[in-house]
């Protein structure tokens, strides 16, 4: 006769879906495919463009003057830049199931480049991995934000052209006696 145990485990275990989480674009942890990885990517690049841009026509004339501070805090926010990446990195690292001490290689030259490429092009483990839970599918909106940029430089483009072509005009004018 046996005697019933209620900490002893079930006969069949109850079928379990395989979990998901949403990734975050500003997140330090969990993982990110490679379409969200390019567009977070993208994202960052063009926020990044754009701060610099502006800090460097407002500061630049300023910090050749040799004034220190505002070259220190340049070299703050390259950093602060720098370990966002990083961070971003780390997250596609972890989807590939790999640790992000594999970043270092991207100090290593043609070693950078294969690490890189690999991060774009393999595609990520299938369900959960030591890193966590795989990522949602990816929403058709990541490739409207992949393709942002592309628009927003066709659109600097078909502004920029022209004024340089009008500058160009101007300029021979001016140097004709």
């Amino acid at each position: 006769m046996t005697e019933h145990n209620p900490y002893s485990a079930p006969n069949a275990a109850p079928e379990l879906g395989e979990e998901s989480y949403q990734p975050k674009i500003f997140s330090f942890g969990g993982r990110i495919g490679r379409l969200r990885y390019l567009t977070y990517s993208m994202i960052y690049n063009v926020v990044l463009y754009f701060v610099v841009g502006i800090a460097a026509a407002v500061f630049l004339p300023m910090l050749s003057e040799g004034n220190m501070v505002l070259g220190i805090a340049l070299v703050l926010f390259y950093i602060a830049a720098l370990a966002m990446f990083v961070v971003l990195a780390s997250r596609r690292l972890h989807d590939l199931d790999k640790s992000a001490w594999l970043l270092l290689l991207f100090i290593v030259p043609l070693a950078n480049l294969i690490l890189a490429l690999y991060m774009i092009f393999a595609s990520g483990t299938e369900g959960s991995n030591k890193f966590g839970l795989a990522p949602v599918k990816n929403h058709p909106a990541l490739w409207l934000g992949l393709l942002g940029p592309f628009v927003f430089m066709g659109i600097l483009a078909a502004v920029a052209v022209p004024a340089y072509q009008d500058y160009v005009e101007r300029a021979k004018a001016a140097q004709m006696p």
